[in-house]
């Protein structure tokens, strides 16, 4: 089990697109702190949320969603193509995603 830290527009990014790429993928909103963005200590709402799975299987979701961009672009007419709309779909998850794990990691 993971814990991650995310903003509240990022939360609700992952519990919009999360279970319709990754169904299997349990996961929940922990705590959201609503008093730290009302005393001006915090830009957004910190919300930790936990996903259920180790490191390993973060790090294959995250690799998941970079190849998609890759899948995206390998055709001419990559506009008009599938890959390119499910990578339009779930692009702004990897960045979300990876943030939260590399603070997680630096203790932040």
């Amino acid at each position: 089990m993971i814990s991650i830290t995310v903003k509240k527009e990022e939360w609700e990014e992952i519990e919009k697109l999360i279970p319709e790429i990754f169904p299997e993928l349990h996961f929940e909103l922990v705590v959201e702190d609503i008093s730290l963005k009302i005393l001006g200590l915090a830009e957004s709402v910190p919300c930790v949320v936990s996903i259920d799975t180790d490191f390993s299987g973060y790090e294959s979701i995250l690799d998941e969603l970079s190849q998609l961009e890759t899948d995206a672009y390998l055709n001419d007419d990559y506009e008009d193509s599938p890959e390119y709309y499910r990578y339009e779909r779930y692009k702004n998850l990897w960045p979300i995603l990876f943030n939260a794990i590399n603070n997680h990691r630096a203790g932040n």
